[in-house]
């Protein structure tokens, strides 16, 4: 576990690695029951953990139709999104 003083919103960042998300909110709630408040939790994953990620909702996307949706607006909605920008397949990391 790391823990660097900052500047600018937060006063303080700690880095940890933790074995899964219910333990990082254990953390998170032990921190805000000691009076600490605004905390944020946020899990970052590797470039080829993303690149995964990335690859299998592209493999998702092509299935999905919303509910209510029809055949012509499914066909223009296909591809992945990701920030408002569309892909036909998922971006490509370099890493």
């Amino acid at each position: 576990m790391s823990l660097y003083f900052t500047l600018g919103q937060y006063d303080f960042l700690v880095i940890s690695e933790m074995p899964d998300a219910k333990a990082a909110s254990v953390l998170a709630f032990v921190a805000t029951g000691g009076g600490i408040e605004g905390s944020v939790t946020t899990q970052a994953f590797t470039t080829a953990e993303a690149r995964d990620m990335l690859a299998a909702a592209g493999g998702i996307a092509g299935d999905y139709k919303p509910m209510g949706a029809t055949q012509s607006q499914t066909r223009e909605a296909s591809g992945t999104r990701i920030g408002g920008r569309a892909f036909s397949r998922p971006p490509k990391i370099l890493g």
